[in-house]
């Protein structure tokens, strides 16, 4: 009590809120992140044994976030990414630890419990895309990682083709899942892919996109018609 009664105050000036962790006291979204950033990394530090001061261990390499912000492709995968990167995903694992009590299947296969690793890797169902998309030597590759940031900063590394393709079937996945989350019917590894080919199409140069957008909008047509003829 003492302390805080020495501390000088100017006399003439009136009471105003003030953001600690900014300079000038004014909040921002960004000073929260840059809060939360050093938040975990203090608690990764400490989950090792390395103390403030500690020097015994190298430090990790930051995550580089604009690699995420300067993908060409549309804003609201960028930002589904960045989640992803975060672990924020409301997976029913996510979800059960924030201290809801719900059932922590996977609502695809309804066989294990959704966390990343199976939600996007080891579902039956989601093995078959990425069987059908040619990537499953990447899917392998990031099963044996131990966490979403290292999942995505291997990502990021991927040659531009096959990055674009893999965020692209992650999105799209996640899309479907989230409709049989809602109980709607499965959709079907045909109707993922194609979702997941459409979603990265603005990151080609644009007289390939084009070309892209025809052949995929011929290969929808026949979709179609195999559904009406075939799906009676």
């Amino acid at each position: 009590m003492i302390r805080i009664l020495r501390i000088p105050v100017k006399q003439d000036m009136e009471d105003l809120l003030a953001w600690h962790y900014d300079k000038k006291g004014i909040f921002s979204v960004k000073s929260a992140c840059h809060v939360l950033d050093d938040g975990r990394t203090r608690d990764r530090c400490r989950q090792r044994g390395e103390g403030s001061g500690s020097t015994t261990s190298p430090k990790a390499p930051e995550f580089s976030w604009k690699r995420i912000w300067q993908l060409r492709c549309p804003q609201k995968i960028r930002h589904f990414l960045w989640r992803f990167t975060q672990n924020s995903l409301p997976l029913r694992m996510n979800i059960a630890r924030r201290g809801m009590e719900i059932d922590t299947r996977c609502p695809v296969c309804w066989r294990l419990d959704e966390d990343g690793g199976h939600g996007f890797l080891r579902c039956k169902y989601v093995k078959e895309c990425w069987r059908a998309v040619n990537l499953e030597g990447i899917r392998i590759r990031l099963s044996t990682l131990s966490g979403a940031e290292q999942v995505s900063d291997c990502i990021l590394s991927l040659k531009e083709e096959e990055k674009m393709a893999t965020i692209g079937l992650l999105w799209s996945w996640w899309n479907a899942r989230n409709k049989a989350n809602a109980g709607e019917q499965r959709r079907s590894t045909d109707e993922v892919t194609f979702s997941a080919r459409m979603a990265t199409i603005s990151s080609y140069p644009l007289q390939m996109s084009r070309d892209l957008g025809q052949y995929l909008e011929t290969e929808l047509a026949d979709w179609i018609h195999h559904q009406k003829v075939f799906g009676k």
